[in-house]
């Protein structure tokens, strides 16, 4: 490898990294939120991370890298468990359950109430 792709390559992990210090937490966050399984938060980050690397040229806005993040997270999370995507289930069975509630979480719902 030549010096000059060396450095070339040297600067893009400093910027990755850079943007994953700067996005992660936001995205640990919401990963949280959605699967309530800090591991498998992580997990969903590195993954969303991992899917958007190879997408960064293509992306419209880069400003919007946030946006795009978020959108990954949330649609790794509604999918079952793969090979590819984390290989393991969380608390929920799946990567969570987004919008959805259980009839034993204690809930009140409007058919509970009328009885």
């Amino acid at each position: 490898m030549s010096a000059r792709a060396e450095v070339a390559a040297e600067s893009g992990w400093r910027d990755l990294a850079e943007l994953y210090r700067v996005h992660a937490p936001n995205g640990r966050r919401l990963a949280y939120l959605l699967t309530f399984d800090q591991a498998l938060a992580e997990d969903l980050v590195q993954e969303a991370f991992a899917r958007l690397v190879g997408r960064l040229a293509h992306l419209r806005d880069q400003a919007a890298f946030d946006a795009y993040l978020r959108r990954t997270i949330v649609n790794l999370s509604r999918k079952p468990p793969t090979s590819t995507c984390c290989g393991r289930s969380s608390k929920r069975g799946m990567h969570g359950s987004v919008g959805r509630r259980s009839s034993t979480s204690g809930g009140s719902t409007s058919a509970s109430r009328r009885r």
